[in-house]
C-alpha cells in the first residue's frame, strides 16, 4: 500500500536525519511524509495522496450536512433538519474530502425515521433519534450517513506551529491528536492505519 510503504521510508529518513549534521538534518526532515516545508508541500501532497488512493480502491464516502434550526411563527413552525453540504470519507477522527480539504470529525446519525420508543426513552436516546429525524427531513438517501457538527481544520502553517487543534507539529512532523488519552500520532501513520481498516471492514 502506497501510504504504508511511505511510512517506512519515513522512518529511514528520521534514522538518517539523526545521523546527518546541520542543514543534512533539516533536509532529512523536510522529505518525511508527515513533515511540511514552509509552503505546506508536504501535508499537501500526503493529503492528494490519501485521496487518490480512496478513489482507486472505491471506497465509499459519506454525507456532510448541516444543521438548519426548527423556526417558529406564531403557531406555525418549522422542524430542524440537516443539509447536504457535500461528501467525505471519515477516517477515524479526521473528514477529508475529494479537494484533500480536512474537517475533524463531529457527530454522525442516518437519515431514517426512528420508531417510537418503546424501552430506551432516556435524554441521550432521544438525542439520537431527533438527531436521525432532522436529517430524515433533509435532501439525503433514506439509510444515508450523515456527519454534521464537524469543523473544518485549519492546514496553514501558523495553526500547526501553533499547536491547539487537533492537528500540531512536533519536531518537524505533523501529528494528530487522535485519543483524549494516548499520546499523538504522525499524521501519515494515522492515515495508514485508517486506510488499512477499510481493507479489513
Amino acid at each position: 500500500m502506497e501510504i504504508a510503504a511511505e511510512c517506512a521510508i519515513s522512518a529511514e529518513l528520521d534514522a538518517s536525519g539523526a545521523a546527518a549534521a546541520g542543514g543534512g538534518a533539516a533536509a532529512g526532515r523536510l522529505r518525511q511524509t508527515g513533515g511540511m516545508d514552509d509552503g505546506g508541500r508536504g501535508l499537501g501532497e500526503l493529503l492528494q495522496r490519501t485521496v487518490a488512493e480512496l478513489e482507486a480502491r472505491g471506497i465509499h464516502d459519506e454525507a456532510l450536512g448541516t444543521v438548519k434550526a426548527g423556526r417558529s411563527f406564531g403557531p406555525i413552525g418549522t422542524s430542524t433538519k440537516i443539509l447536504s453540504a457535500g461528501r467525505a470519507w471519515r477516517l477515524g477522527v479526521l473528514l477529508i474530502d475529494r479537494d484533500a480539504r480536512l474537517y475533524e470529525t463531529g457527530s454522525v446519525t442516518r437519515a431514517i425515521v426512528p420508531l417510537r420508543a418503546v424501552t430506551n426513552r432516556s435524554p441521550e436516546a432521544e438525542s439520537r433519534r431527533d438527531d436521525r429525524r432532522a436529517a430524515a427531513r433533509g435532501n439525503f438517501a433514506e439509510g444515508e450517513v450523515v456527519n454534521f457538527d464537524y469543523s473544518p481544520i485549519d492546514l496553514s502553517a501558523e495553526a500547526l506551529a501553533d499547536g491547539r487543534g487537533i492537528l500540531g507539529l512536533q519536531d518537524g512532523a505533523i501529528m494528530v491528536r487522535w485519543h483524549a488519552t494516548d499520546p499523538p500520532r504522525r499524521l501519515d501513520a494515522y492515515l495508514a492505519d485508517r486506510l488499512s481498516l477499510l481493507d479489513e471492514s
